[in-house]
């Protein structure tokens, strides 16, 4: 079961609120590396261990579910560049990837809705809370975010070039 952390150390601690400070002067990934383990480090005091453990078994899940979109993702825009989805038709293939690609997000959103424990229930029902959870983040370097937005900037590519075809 998760910790129930009565106050927010990120708040309370000098060493975290210092490190919180730093973070703001971020000029490399390596800044971020170094800055990341001695977070870490001063922040894990406050965590139990089930806890991010649990949060990283959702973490990991959520991942393997966010990199299947982005490959379907870069398979429609595949499609999308050598015409097989257009604004006028799709082939076999180029519809099954579409529907998977709607699939797959309409799972992906369900995901993240769960992924985030919102009130002390959810928590308890999730074995983490919003504190491991961000460690987790914080350790695995955001990369369910980055992948997420390389998804948008693709999709958005593609709606912005299907919408200037259909239109010229």
């Amino acid at each position: 079961m998760a910790s129930s952390i009565k106050s927010n150390p990120i708040k309370n601690d000098p060493v975290l609120k210092d490190l919180l400070n730093e973070a703001k002067n971020f000029s490399t990934p390596d800044d971020f590396k170094g800055w990341r383990k001695s977070f870490l480090d001063a922040y894990e005091n406050y965590l139990d261990e089930i806890g991010r453990e649990n949060a990283h078994s959702a973490e990991t899940h959520l991942l393997t579910n966010v990199k299947q979109l982005s490959k379907t993702v870069i398979k429609v825009h595949a499609f999308t560049q050598d015409g097989s989805i257009t604004n006028e038709r799709a082939s076999v293939k180029g519809q099954r990837a579409l529907t998977d690609m709607t699939d797959q997000m309409a799972s992906t959103e369900k995901l993240l809705h769960q992924f985030m424990p919102t009130t002390q229930e959810v928590e308890e029902k999730m074995g983490y809370n919003k504190f491991e959870l961000g460690a987790v983040l914080i350790a695995d370097g955001f990369e369910v975010y980055e992948i997420l937005k390389g998804v948008k900037d693709i999709t958005t590519l593609m709606m912005k070039t299907s919408l200037e075809q259909a239109t010229s």
